[in-house]
């Protein structure tokens, strides 16, 4: 479920005081994977994310310091503080670093993240960005259609294949020993051809993930280890 963030912010300020607002912070934050804020704001400075962040994802990301845009109008809807202006801290993951760099000071844009913290010395609160809009509904179209064309069609298939080979070899074997005993020769000629053809092709995806998986746990370790020196 996706909430305004402001309206959000407006239960945190009436807060008595700053304990009281942290608590309410924390407890936000422990329902963070099932609810999210979308809200608006203007950049005011960009730079990378500094610190240990909890979330490998948002390790060596971009932290993007900005003020929220509350253009809720008053005659639809009572709340209690003007957001427009509250200081916000974004921390966004490393796969968004080459747009976010593109971003300009005083630029609008609209996310949807996570309530993270609430920085008490510098009065802002800091959010872990999980959607950003870096397309135009005709470039998100685009991007679907060209999926569609040049990637689904092979994807799937090859999906399936990597999911189910280790499953496939087995009873293929069965079923080709079964039908070669019992003289039906056309249906063990077909289920060999297949054990020939997909039985390879499945265990060198298989191969081929592990492997992937191996440098990227490699890749981490390395960055994590270079963050902490």
């Amino acid at each position: 479920m996706s909430h305004n963030l402001a309206d959000l912010l407006d239960q945190l300020d009436s807060a008595r005081t700053g304990k009281d607002r942290q608590e309410m912070v924390r407890l936000i934050r422990e329902t963070a994977g099932e609810e999210s804020c979308s809200f608006e704001f203007k950049v005011k400075e960009i730079q990378p994310t500094y610190g240990d962040v909890e979330n490998k994802k948002y390790r060596g990301g971009m932290t993007v310091l900005g003020e929220l845009v509350d253009e809720r109008p008053e005659y639809e809807m009572e709340y209690l503080h003007d957001q427009n202006g509250q200081q916000i801290e974004l921390l966004l993951p490393r796969w968004c670093n080459r747009e976010v760099s593109r971003w300009k000071e005083g630029e609008p844009f609209g996310c949807s993240g996570n309530l993270q913290d609430w920085d008490a010395t510098d009065d802002r609160y800091q959010l872990l960005v999980t959607e950003v809009p870096f397309y135009s509904l005709a470039g998100k179209l685009l991007i679907w259609s060209l999926a569609l064309v040049f990637v689904w069609w092979w994807f799937w298939p090859l999906w399936a294949i990597y999911k189910v080979v280790y499953l496939a070899i087995p009873v293929g074997l069965v079923v080709w020993a079964v039908a070669a005993f019992q003289g039906h020769e056309a249906l063990a000629r077909d289920v060999f051809m297949l054990l020939v053809i997909l039985g390879p092709l499945g265990l060198f995806l298989r191969f081929y993930a592990y492997y992937v998986n191996q440098v990227w746990n490699e890749k981490g370790a390395e960055d994590q280890a270079e963050e902490e020196s």
